[in-house]
């Protein structure tokens, strides 16, 4: 049973993983003439224009990572040094804690989702109104 149960786990890390940010839009006059299914079109082929362009979507999956990473090894090394004082063994507990969060925080920072930068929301919700969509926020 653990096993099928941590290979759900991973499933769902891994959908969550490649779930990224997408515009929403208002179900218009234009949204309801076309159809959900070009309109998904619509968008994909406006994030497609953008980047095109040259413009950076934002973070990086390495960005991610470091960035769980560093943050992870932060408070694990305070938890750690704070556990750690009672016994006088703050400064390996430290070590630890930095060590086993580090790792945690890369690894969530490895499955969740890239965020896009705003100049890059602005670009594909501009191209969608050129389109006749109403964009209406991010998801």
């Amino acid at each position: 049973m653990k096993i099928y149960s941590g290979a759900l786990f991973v499933l769902s890390l891994s959908l969550v993983a490649c779930a990224g940010h997408r515009p929403e839009l208002n179900r218009n006059s234009y949204f309801q003439s076309v159809g959900e299914e070009t309109a998904e079109r619509d968008i994909t082929a406006c994030e497609k224009e953008v980047l095109n362009r040259g413009t950076e979507y934002g973070q990086t999956r390495g960005g991610r990572i470091l960035q769980g990473g560093v943050v992870g090894a932060l408070g694990g090394a305070i938890i750690g040094a704070v556990g750690g004082a009672t016994s006088g063994t703050s400064g390996i507990a430290a070590l630890i804690g930095a060590s086993v969060l580090g790792v945690g925080g890369a690894l969530f920072g490895a499955v969740s989702p890239l965020e896009p930068s705003s100049n890059y929301q602005d670009q594909v919700d501009n191209c969608l109104k050129e389109k006749g969509y109403e964009p209406k926020g991010w998801k």
